[in-house]
């Protein structure tokens, strides 16, 4: 304070105390604070912390989730919860402490924050392993969130696999199996981080895409193979990427997807025409924006002339199972053959 010249009285009329020593700007705590400046915040009270959970995510650029999340650290005092403002107990205003046994495996962390490089924190795998755990085991640290409906895998599973899918896509897209293996040892069960690792795909853009991946592959089953962010080009030149391409296995486009992981319109007509498939692209809210909106519709007419059928996702179509059902069927079987 004595170096920024804020006196005593402008520091209780403009900030808010959150720690021993830490003030925050007033607006910035009625906005609510992000997940990086708490997670700041308390490093500044204790600097031997670890960062963990979605505080080291948040630190390594993760931005789905992590300022409606708990802050939390791994200490060397004691375990306990606390609250960064006295009026609020949401969980972005929670402080979960967690106390760091000395003699057992050192964990996998790096210093991913410049302007606080003495700031340690898991590395990606590392927090979202200790994600996948607190889920798992439904510990404080993390707050789950809605899901739609997957068939086959519970909702805290579908989380799982979305929070590795963002891992994958964002902060570590050419992580190997062994190296992610490597960094969640010690941190969460080995047999749940396989399944997770199993469902999850570093080509997720967001968590409805990996809910709708798990969705369509638990209603498609074995004989269809599910594509994630297929190229689809026109004379060379991108028409779009599609979110999911769903081809019938041991078709001729299968075969040529599998191969080339693109689809070429002006090459594949005949194949497209003699195969079951759909392409599906998910509908976020960036899909309301006028320009995009004049994109997804040339993009649809150019696929829809070369015979690629193509079905747009919606937030309640996603939600919705029958009727996420009664499209999918139709897109590929025709209503002939609706059961």
């Amino acid at each position: 304070m004595r170096a920024e010249a804020i006196s005593r009285w402008r520091a209780n009329k403009e900030f808010v105390r959150v720690g021993r020593g830490v003030l925050v700007p007033k607006d910035a705590a009625t906005d609510g604070l992000s997940q990086v400046t708490r997670t700041r915040a308390y490093f500044f009270i204790n600097p031997r912390s670890v960062a963990t959970h979605f505080s080291a995510l948040a630190l390594a650029g993760l931005s789905m989730w992590v300022n409606e999340q708990p802050t939390s650290f791994l200490t060397i005092g004691t375990t306990e919860i606390r609250y960064f403002l006295s009026d609020a107990t949401i969980p972005a205003n929670t402080l979960i402490l967690r106390r760091r046994s000395m003699n057992t495996r050192r964990l996998s962390t790096h210093s991913p924050d410049a302007s606080s490089p003495d700031l340690y924190a898991l590395t990606p795998m590392a927090a979202c392993a200790s994600v996948i755990d607190a889920l798992e085991h439904n510990r404080p640290s993390v707050a789950p969130w809605f899901t739609p409906l997957v068939p086959g895998l519970t909702n805290i599973e579908v989380q799982q696999v979305q929070v590795m899918d963002a891992v994958r896509r964002f902060l570590s897209p050419h992580v190997t199996e062994e190296a992610a293996f490597a960094e969640a040892l010690g941190v969460v069960n080995q047999k749940v981080f396989k399944k997770v690792w199993t469902l999850s795909s570093s080509l997720a853009d967001s968590p409805p895409e990996t809910a709708l991946r798990l969705l369509s592959r638990s209603r498609c089953g074995s004989k269809f193979e599910i594509f994630p962010q297929v190229e689809i080009l026109c004379g060379g030149v991108r028409v779009t990427v599609m979110d999911l391409l769903i081809v019938e296995v041991g078709s001729a486009l299968w075969a040529y997807v599998g191969e080339k992981y693109s689809l070429e319109l002006a090459q594949v007509g005949e194949l497209l025409r003699s195969s079951r498939h759909v392409g599906l692209q998910y509908d976020g809210q960036h899909h309301l924006n006028r320009a995009q909106r004049d994109f997804d519709t040339r993009s649809n007419l150019t696929c829809d002339s070369y015979g690629l059928v193509v079905q747009r996702i919606s937030i309640e179509m996603l939600r919705s199972l029958p009727l996420f059902d009664e499209v999918l069927h139709r897109k590929l079987f025709g209503p002939q053959e609706l059961p």
